[in-house]
């Protein structure tokens, strides 16, 4: 039978030779672990500290502050954007314009007729009617790009032509 006892014995300087160089081996990586950890340490601390002395924590809640006021910024130019694209909505933008000579004794045309509508194709229609002894000034309403009052050929015309502005500005 094979004795352990005497096998260790027999092997003793082998084991403590190879348990001596395990230990030395620990040794080396715990060294080395070491270094590794004292830099992370110290870029820990570095990190914490920040760049004008105050700490990450610090930071972080300073720029959590910056971060509600631009959204309250944002939801207040929000509210301010939807009330001038409302604003925007009724207002008089595309424009329709015809200039005419009303009579034959007048030489230029100095007469005419403008369409003012907002984005509903609802506004008026003002024409004017230039002669040698007077002028004359008219306006009708206009509800869906149409008039309840009879209009001339000129003042058709001139809505068409801001109707069209409005849809080449959609």
């Amino acid at each position: 039978m094979l004795d352990y006892r005497q096998l260790i014995l027999d092997n003793l300087e082998t084991i403590v030779l190879v348990l001596v160089g395990l230990l030395v081996l620990a040794l080396f990586f715990f060294i080395i672990n070491t270094v590794r950890l004292n830099q992370l340490h110290k870029r820990y601390r570095q990190l914490m500290r920040g760049v004008d002395k105050s700490n990450l924590e610090e930071l972080i809640f300073k720029q959590m502050e910056k971060l509600k006021e631009l959204q309250t910024k944002v939801e207040t130019v929000q509210g301010e954007h939807s009330q001038v694209q409302k604003d925007i909505e009724k207002s008089l933008g595309p424009v329709g314009i015809v200039r005419y000579n009303a009579f034959n004794d007048v030489g230029s045309d100095l007469s005419f007729s403008i369409a003012l509508l907002n984005r509903e194709k609802n506004g008026f229609v003002l024409t004017s009617l230039f002669g040698r002894e007077d002028s004359r000034i008219f306006a009708k309403p206009i509800e869906n790009g149409d008039s309840s009052y009879k209009m001339t050929d000129e003042e058709k015309e001139a809505v068409q032509r801001a109707v069209q502005n409005l849809e080449r500005n959609k």
